[in-house]
């Protein structure tokens, strides 16, 4: 078993938490004294949950590359853009009459 204190923030992971789960990839995005807010990538989702720096976990598969977190990045934010469709823009890029339209639904 490995304790999670040994994980580094902004380092991409893959684990298998226990000995029956799937590998699955996490990212430590915060740290404080004693936890660490976790990113997981699993399957086609994304989540964040605390850990406490003493719990462990079954096995450290890999430690990604800084390469291949760039790669793995690039597609994963390729694959959410693609979830929105045409349909999909920035808030930032409507100007006071967009924004008035919208407010006014």
């Amino acid at each position: 078993m490995i304790a999670y204190n040994t994980l580094e923030v902004d380092q991409y992971y893959l684990i298998q938490p226990t000995a029956d789960d799937e590998v699955i990839l996490i990212s430590p995005i915060m740290e404080t004294r004693n936890c660490f807010l976790l990113c997981a990538f699993e399957d086609d989702s994304e989540y964040t949950y605390w850990v406490k720096k003493s719990d462990k976990f079954a096995e450290l598969v890999d430690t990604l590359t800084e390469e291949e977190a760039i790669e793995f990045e690039n597609i994963y934010l390729d694959d959410d853009d693609e979830d929105f469709g045409d349909d999909w823009f920035d808030m930032e890029d409507l100007d006071d009459d967009d924004e008035n339209k919208l407010s006014s639904n």
